[in-house]
């Protein structure tokens, strides 16, 4: 898998419609690498498993040299393997080929057909960053093919010692200078940007019909022309294929013309829905065009190799009610669910006023509810399994839920969840982180207060004491009590009845407390 990989690449790309010209010889020599690194290891797979398995590869290589006989119209070199004597003495005076050898040789009688004028050319003027940097070992055999490519496109009427030959052929060089080092017409960052739709997405042709078909004189057309070559007879064999569709069984009689304008109206139509369905694929996506090396074999493809933690991409999270969930919430539909459970599902929390209560918000379903909508379902986690009975969390901005996640995830970074706030509430979430690490330390402080000789009475009272830290005093009486409902001016924790409610009623709702609301 891994000798051949490169040329299943282009073997893929030649049947695609796209143009990927500037591809191909970029293929043909990283296949020539991959071969040098891969003889090794066909030679020991070879040893390892002698037998019957190889004799395909045998039957192939002897089909090659009958190829090359017939091409060749030339009997003198071929040799009779008829008589014992005369395999005895090839094998004297030539010693077996390895699996490895034998792979590459047949690999460079297909190489020749493959490395053309307009693939060198196309793999010159790639502006991909891979592509771009394999293209800096340029050759003089490399340059002697485009300056023929570009005679016969540009100047194929001229003489070789004309004058004009000669200045298409140096403004196209220091065109092509500019080019390479990223300076005159090509000096502009954003053309270069890692981001470039383009470039993501590997259409080399139109990058240059952007960036350098009206600001040079030569490079841009010829640049233009080669790149937006296809390189295979994929569209040939795709409206083959339409022919045999239409003309069935029961169609046998169409004759040639109903069949030729049919097979033109059904292959536009698949070649019209094909380009909707691929560009819709390439405006969701924003990874870069990829070519596989070495590293992805000896991770991705090879089954003993240790795999590595992938990370997984950061997950946002508007840890607060917007404004297109008060819809949303009231409609019982599968649009309206599928999107509350994008961002809800999967998410977990602590409860504020139990904090030894863990919940996992369930990824695939909700519960609808008349009077209150749509609300998660939430399963406590104990002793790291799941209960089977879920607790209903209602989505509203007077619940606490996003309170609970905006403190589980702010204590928990490494849960890969990137929480946005609003202002008002990042000041909530630190006094509420503050209010709980004040409580640790004191219920610390008491447990090391506590002394194993005391009876069961003031082990009571010890209990009672260490519940009672998790409390802070309420603003109004001044007994213990829980986080829920705040002065919106000091912050203390308040009980509903010592003080003034201030807005809606409900649970979380602030609560202003004696002493402030006198001012």
């Amino acid at each position: 898998m891994r000798a051949v990989f490169p040329m299943l690449i282009v073997l893929r790309l030649a049947d695609q419609k796209d143009p990927v010209m500037d591809k191909l010889f970029f293929y043909v020599r990283r296949m020539d690498k991959t071969l040098e690194k891969s003889k090794e290891i066909l030679d020991d797979l070879e040893e390892k498993t002698k037998g019957v398995s190889w004799r395909l590869l045998n039957d192939l290589d002897d089909c090659d040299d009958e190829l090359d006989d017939s091409e060749s119209h030339d009997d003198t070199n071929v040799i009779d393997y008829s008589s014992e004597e005369t395999a005895d003495e090839v094998d004297e005076a030539q010693p077996e080929k390895t699996l490895g050898q034998k792979v590459i040789d047949i690999w460079q009688k297909r190489r020749a057909k493959l490395v053309s004028d307009f693939a060198i050319a196309g793999w010159l003027l790639s502006p991909i960053p891979e592509i771009f940097e394999d293209s800096k070992n340029m050759t003089g055999a490399h340059k002697s093919a485009v300056d023929r490519l570009l005679k016969k496109m540009f100047a194929s009427e001229l003489a070789d010692d004309s004058d004009e030959l000669a200045r298409i052929m140096n403004t196209f060089w220091d065109e092509f200078e500019h080019f390479k080092t990223k300076t005159g017409h090509f000096g502009t960052s954003y053309i270069w940007n890692k981001q470039n739709s383009d470039l993501v997405l590997g259409r080399s042709h139109i990058w240059h019909k952007k960036n350098s078909y009206c600001s040079t004189e030569i490079l841009g057309k010829f640049a233009c022309k080669v790149c937006s070559k296809i390189v295979g007879m994929g569209s040939a064999e795709r409206n083959w294929g339409d022919v045999k569709h239409l003309k069935s069984a029961k169609r046998s009689h169409l004759s040639p013309e109903a069949v030729e304008k049919q097979a033109t109206i059904f292959g536009a139509s698949c070649m019209e829905d094909a380009a909707l369905e691929r560009k819709k694929a390439q405006d969701n996506t924003t990874t870069p065009y990829k070519f596989w090396d070495e590293k992805d074999f000896d991770s991705t493809f090879d089954m003993f190799a240790v795999t590595e933690p992938v990370n997984t991409a950061q997950r946002s999270l508007k840890c607060y009610f917007e404004e297109w969930e008060r819809e949303y919430v009231r409609k019982k539909d599968d649009v309206c669910k599928a999107r509350l459970l994008t961002k809800y599902g999967g998410l977990e929390f602590d409860d504020l006023d139990k904090l030894e209560h863990h919940y996992v918000i369930d990824s695939t379903e909700l519960v609808y509810r008349r009077n209150d909508g749509w609300s998660v379902k939430a399963y406590r986690v104990q002793n790291g399994e799941l209960d089977d009975d879920f607790t209903p969390w209602i989505l509203d901005y007077k619940e606490a839920l996003h309170d609970c996640l905006a403190v589980y995830y702010t204590k928990h970074p490494e849960k890969n969840v990137k929480l946005i706030l609003r202002k008002d509430q990042e000041q909530v979430i630190e006094e509420r982180l503050l209010a709980e690490e004040m409580n640790e330390e004191r219920k610390g402080k008491k447990q090391k207060a506590v002394t194993p000789g005391k009876n069961k009475k003031s082990r009571a009272e010890g209990r009672q004491k260490d519940e009672s830290s998790n409390l802070n005093e309420c603003g109004g009486c001044g007994k213990p009590v829980g986080p829920v409902h705040k002065c919106d001016i000091c912050k203390h924790n308040m009980h509903v009845w010592c003080g003034r409610t201030i807005g809606d009623e409900g649970h979380g709702a602030p609560v202003r407390c004696p002493t402030c609301d006198k001012k």
